[in-house]
């Protein structure tokens, strides 16, 4: 699971093989942008998708070493938003061979989309 303490040490890497638990300790992913994202392809690589900034910014990628959790390599911008408003609650999929992400722009108010 990851997860941001926005004032406490940013974003979050645990792990348990059950919701109850044990979990594992926190791997920290640094305090940069929020609502984060894992995705897992099918060659085994994991990518960690989150919002780059915390103003109308945009969507970074980066690897997950993933017996380790740890971010593996500096994040690459793949996604500015289309004029909508903080970029958010990225997820990333695979459908028949080709990559999808969606994401929601325009804020929590009555001009958030779908682009």
């Amino acid at each position: 699971m990851v997860t941001t303490l926005l004032y406490g040490g940013g974003n979050l890497c645990v792990a348990a093989k059950n919701p109850a638990g044990p979990w594992s300790d926190p791997v920290w992913l640094g305090n940069t942008g929020i609502d984060r994202s894992r995705f897992f392809d099918d060659d085994g690589k994991v990518y960690y998708t989150r919002r780059q900034g915390m103003g109308d910014d945009s969507i970074a990628q980066t690897m997950l070493n993933p017996e380790t959790a740890k971010v593996d390599g500096p994040p690459k911008e793949i996604w500015k938003e289309t004029g909508g408003a903080w970029p958010e609650g990225r997820h990333s999929y695979k459908i028949k061979g080709k990559y999808f992400l969606v994401i929601a722009e325009g804020g929590t108010r009555y001009n958030h989309m779908l682009p």
